[in-house]
Protein backbone atom coordinates (compact mmCIF):
# COMPACT_ATOMS: atom_id res chain seq x y z
CA UNK A 1 0.00 0.00 0.00
CA UNK A 2 1.68 3.22 -1.19
CA UNK A 3 0.02 6.72 0.83
CA UNK A 4 0.59 9.82 -1.33
CA UNK A 5 -0.36 13.13 -0.28
CA UNK A 6 -0.32 15.68 -2.96
CA UNK A 7 -0.81 19.49 -2.18
CA UNK A 8 -1.50 20.31 -6.34
CA UNK A 9 -3.57 23.75 -6.70
CA UNK A 10 -3.85 24.31 -2.63
CA UNK A 11 -6.40 20.92 -2.96
CA UNK A 12 -4.73 18.49 -0.48
CA UNK A 13 -5.28 15.19 -1.38
CA UNK A 14 -4.37 11.71 0.59
CA UNK A 15 -4.51 8.93 -1.70
CA UNK A 16 -4.34 4.58 -0.74
CA UNK A 17 -2.89 2.50 -3.83
CA UNK A 18 -2.57 -0.93 -4.06
CA UNK A 19 -0.04 -2.54 -6.55
CA UNK A 20 0.78 -5.66 -7.58
CA UNK A 21 2.39 -7.87 -10.49
CA UNK A 22 3.51 -10.97 -11.58
CA UNK A 23 0.84 -13.28 -9.59
CA UNK A 24 1.32 -16.00 -12.55
CA UNK A 25 -1.87 -18.03 -11.65
CA UNK A 26 -1.12 -21.17 -13.82
CA UNK A 27 2.59 -21.37 -12.65
CA UNK A 28 2.08 -23.48 -9.31
CA UNK A 29 -0.17 -27.04 -9.73
CA UNK A 30 -1.06 -26.60 -6.16
CA UNK A 31 -3.44 -23.42 -7.41
CA UNK A 32 -5.76 -24.24 -4.27
CA UNK A 33 -2.80 -23.90 -1.80
CA UNK A 34 -1.22 -20.78 -3.69
CA UNK A 35 -5.01 -19.17 -3.13
CA UNK A 36 -5.28 -19.95 0.28
CA UNK A 37 -1.89 -19.34 2.00
CA UNK A 38 -0.65 -16.22 -0.74
CA UNK A 39 -3.72 -14.76 -2.77
CA UNK A 40 -6.28 -14.43 -0.05
CA UNK A 41 -3.69 -11.80 1.34
CA UNK A 42 -4.51 -9.89 -1.56
CA UNK A 43 -7.95 -10.29 -0.84
CA UNK A 44 -7.55 -9.08 2.97
CA UNK A 45 -5.39 -6.55 2.67
CA UNK A 46 -7.90 -4.63 0.29
CA UNK A 47 -10.99 -5.49 2.49
CA UNK A 48 -8.55 -4.45 5.37
CA UNK A 49 -6.54 -1.24 3.88
CA UNK A 50 -9.53 -0.04 1.28
CA UNK A 51 -7.28 1.42 -1.38
CA UNK A 52 -8.71 4.41 -3.64
CA UNK A 53 -6.76 2.52 -6.53
CA UNK A 54 -5.89 -1.06 -7.02
CA UNK A 55 -3.84 -1.86 -9.77
CA UNK A 56 -2.89 -5.18 -11.08
CA UNK A 57 0.17 -4.50 -13.27
CA UNK A 58 0.75 -7.43 -15.84
CA UNK A 59 1.11 -11.33 -15.59
CA UNK A 60 -1.95 -12.35 -13.97
CA UNK A 61 -1.89 -15.66 -15.78
CA UNK A 62 1.66 -17.52 -16.44
CA UNK A 63 0.13 -19.11 -19.59
CA UNK A 64 -3.20 -20.24 -21.39
CA UNK A 65 -5.61 -21.60 -18.99
CA UNK A 66 -9.13 -23.41 -19.71
CA UNK A 67 -11.95 -21.47 -17.90
CA UNK A 68 -13.35 -24.71 -16.99
CA UNK A 69 -10.11 -25.18 -15.05
CA UNK A 70 -9.33 -24.53 -11.37
CA UNK A 71 -6.71 -22.20 -12.31
CA UNK A 72 -9.66 -20.14 -13.75
CA UNK A 73 -12.09 -20.64 -10.91
CA UNK A 74 -9.14 -19.86 -7.89
CA UNK A 75 -8.55 -16.40 -10.51
CA UNK A 76 -12.03 -15.70 -10.86
CA UNK A 77 -12.70 -15.97 -6.92
CA UNK A 78 -9.75 -13.00 -6.67
CA UNK A 79 -10.87 -10.82 -9.51
CA UNK A 80 -14.35 -10.79 -8.51
CA UNK A 81 -13.46 -10.04 -5.23
CA UNK A 82 -11.26 -7.33 -5.95
CA UNK A 83 -13.85 -5.75 -8.09
CA UNK A 84 -16.80 -6.13 -5.81
CA UNK A 85 -14.24 -4.00 -3.55
CA UNK A 86 -13.72 -1.67 -6.10
CA UNK A 87 -17.71 -0.99 -6.93
CA UNK A 88 -18.42 -1.30 -3.02
CA UNK A 89 -16.31 1.35 -2.21
CA UNK A 90 -16.63 3.56 -5.21
CA UNK A 91 -12.60 2.72 -5.40
CA UNK A 92 -10.69 1.62 -8.77
CA UNK A 93 -9.32 -1.31 -9.64
CA UNK A 94 -6.73 -1.36 -13.34
CA UNK A 95 -5.80 -4.89 -14.32
CA UNK A 96 -2.58 -4.72 -17.30
CA UNK A 97 -1.84 -7.08 -19.67
CA UNK A 98 0.68 -8.21 -19.19
CA UNK A 99 3.35 -10.67 -21.47
CA UNK A 100 1.54 -11.92 -24.34
CA UNK A 101 3.08 -15.68 -23.54
CA UNK A 102 1.43 -15.27 -19.85
CA UNK A 103 -1.65 -13.37 -20.01
CA UNK A 104 -2.72 -14.60 -23.80
CA UNK A 105 -5.90 -11.67 -24.33
CA UNK A 106 -7.08 -13.62 -21.19
CA UNK A 107 -8.21 -10.02 -19.40
CA UNK A 108 -11.01 -9.94 -21.83
CA UNK A 109 -12.19 -12.58 -20.15
CA UNK A 110 -12.96 -10.27 -17.14
CA UNK A 111 -14.98 -6.99 -19.95
CA UNK A 112 -18.25 -7.87 -18.24
CA UNK A 113 -17.19 -6.17 -15.12
CA UNK A 114 -15.44 -3.50 -17.00
CA UNK A 115 -17.33 0.55 -15.54
CA UNK A 116 -16.17 3.78 -14.31
CA UNK A 117 -14.33 2.01 -11.54
CA UNK A 118 -12.88 -1.12 -13.16
CA UNK A 119 -10.74 -1.07 -16.00
CA UNK A 120 -8.61 -3.41 -17.94
CA UNK A 121 -5.70 -1.24 -19.81
CA UNK A 122 -4.69 -3.05 -23.31
CA UNK A 123 -3.02 -0.06 -24.34
CA UNK A 124 -1.03 2.92 -23.34
CA UNK A 125 -3.59 4.73 -21.12
CA UNK A 126 -3.41 8.39 -19.31
CA UNK A 127 -5.73 8.93 -16.54
CA UNK A 128 -6.82 11.99 -13.82
CA UNK A 129 -7.73 10.98 -10.72
CA UNK A 130 -7.61 13.05 -7.65
CA UNK A 131 -5.95 15.50 -8.80
CA UNK A 132 -3.15 13.59 -9.77
CA UNK A 133 -1.83 12.38 -13.28
CA UNK A 134 -1.48 8.97 -13.75
CA UNK A 135 -0.03 7.35 -16.85
CA UNK A 136 -0.36 3.07 -17.35
CA UNK A 137 2.04 1.35 -20.03
CA UNK A 138 0.55 -2.44 -20.16
CA UNK A 139 3.39 -4.24 -22.41
CA UNK A 140 2.75 -3.56 -25.76
CA UNK A 141 4.84 -4.49 -28.82
CA UNK A 142 5.46 -1.81 -30.76
CA UNK A 143 7.58 -1.28 -33.39
CA UNK A 144 9.33 2.36 -32.99
CA UNK A 145 8.74 3.40 -28.84
CA UNK A 146 10.05 6.71 -29.71
CA UNK A 147 6.87 6.93 -32.40
CA UNK A 148 4.55 5.10 -30.19
CA UNK A 149 5.07 6.85 -27.08
CA UNK A 150 5.67 10.61 -28.57
CA UNK A 151 2.42 11.83 -26.49
CA UNK A 152 3.31 9.91 -23.47
CA UNK A 153 6.75 9.01 -22.17
CA UNK A 154 8.47 10.93 -25.31
CA UNK A 155 6.53 14.11 -24.65
CA UNK A 156 8.98 16.43 -22.67
CA UNK A 157 6.04 18.84 -21.52
CA UNK A 158 3.60 15.45 -19.17
CA UNK A 159 4.63 15.31 -16.46
CA UNK A 160 2.47 12.31 -14.33
CA UNK A 161 2.40 12.12 -10.55
CA UNK A 162 2.48 8.04 -10.54
CA UNK A 163 3.37 5.20 -14.10
CA UNK A 164 2.17 2.09 -13.91
CA UNK A 165 3.40 -0.92 -16.09
CA UNK A 166 4.49 -3.65 -17.07
CA UNK A 167 7.52 -5.19 -19.37
CA UNK A 168 10.51 -3.46 -20.25
CA UNK A 169 11.15 0.01 -19.93
CA UNK A 170 14.80 0.65 -20.29
CA UNK A 171 13.75 3.42 -22.91
CA UNK A 172 11.79 5.47 -20.07
CA UNK A 173 13.13 7.61 -17.82
CA UNK A 174 12.93 10.90 -19.16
Amino acid sequence: IINTQNKKEKNEMNMKIFTIADIHIGKRNDIKNYFENELINIINIINEKRPDLIVICGDLFDKRILMNSQFAQYANILINSIADHANTYNKKFYLLKGTLSHDFNQLNSYVYLTNSNIKIINTVTEEYLDNMNILIIPEEYEDSKEDYYKDTVFDSDKKYDFVFGHGMFNFAGG
